[in-house]
């Protein structure tokens, strides 16, 4: 057992910097009680005798460290969840997005889908762009960049098949459109899943502010829905930062339900819908909110 509170933090360290050394993913960034909560849960399941012992399991099994990696983010995600958000996304977000393309003579509509767990998001979001694009203008390309820190997470959502519970909140002539029965699955249509790269990405890591496939330029629309929870204060506030960097000028951010942005970095971030945590880029003069979105 861990006889002290010194010897404790001790362990957790060394496991933290075996993680890192194996995987590069620095669990240091996340909230040091879930950390706490999450390793005691997975002792507990494999039957181990402490930290200590547990870290000896993950040099013997570098299996483990991917798999601690993924018991910090619970994997839950659906089509349009929370459909509100999607609704004024389709109603407000995305309509501006593609009038300020026309108007700059622009061509391309860039997104980032971070923490895009098994892809549901990022396959939503195509669809409703999709839509846009199809019913208000024409040649407009569109660009998602999917990322998740679990490779076999990415896998599933690039093959693009899916139970029909994860389909609930699909409206009828959404899943008519886009989406084909295929053994029992529900299969993501080509042309919707042609539109959505997914790629390994560790919000953390220092230096990368962007997805290595996105290459250059920055997003009209990032989406980081309920991630920041899982990240200490102080790494939500790097990650914001390296938002505000990656979007274009008047670019839109949207979080997660349980998120908001602190009002030290309101300074970056215009709160559009404080309800809904949709926000807009500042730019070096402040304005106010437009659409008929409320800052509430």
């Amino acid at each position: 057992m861990d006889p002290s509170p010194t010897t404790h933090d001790h362990w957790l360290v060394a496991i933290i910097d075996r993680v890192r050394a194996t995987t590069r993913c620095d669990l240091g960034q996340y909230d040091p009680d879930l950390l706490r909560r999450r390793l005691a849960e997975r002792i507990a399941e494999i039957s181990r005798f402490g930290l200590r012992d547990y870290l000896d399991g993950l040099i013997d099994d570098p299996g483990e460290c991917q798999h601690l990696i993924k018991l910090m983010a619970v994997e839950v995600s659906a089509f349009f969840r929370n459909p509100i958000v999607f609704e004024l996304i389709d109603q407000q977000v995305l309509p501006e997005i593609i009038d300020r393309k026309k108007r700059l003579g622009k061509k391309e509509i860039r997104v980032w889908s971070a923490g895009c767990c098994s892809g549901e998001e990022a396959y939503s979001i195509a669809m409703l762009i999709h839509d846009q694009v199809q019913g208000r203008t024409q040649g407009c390309a569109c660009h998602i960049f999917a990322t998740d820190i679990h490779s076999d997470t990415l896998e599933f959502a690039r093959r693009g098949g899916y139970s029909r519970e994860r389909l609930d909140t699909v409206k009828l002539g959404v899943f008519r459109r886009y989406f084909t029965e295929l053994e029992g699955r529900f299969q993501v249509c080509d042309t919707i899943r042609d539109m959505v790269l997914f790629s390994h990405h560790d919000l953390t890591a220092p230096g990368n502010a962007t997805p290595a496939d996105s290459i250059f330029g920055t997003f009209d629309l990032i989406l980081c829905r309920n991630v920041l929870i899982y990240f200490s204060q102080m790494s939500q506030e790097m990650i914001l930062r390296k938002f505000h960097a990656s979007l274009d000028d008047e670019g839109f951010l949207v979080l997660g339900e349980a998120e908001h942005i602190h009002h030290e970095m309101e300074s970056l971030f215009l709160p559009l819908d404080r309800h809904n945590r949709i926000y807009r880029k500042r730019r070096s003069r402040s304005r106010n909110p437009q659409n008929g979105m409320n800052d509430q």
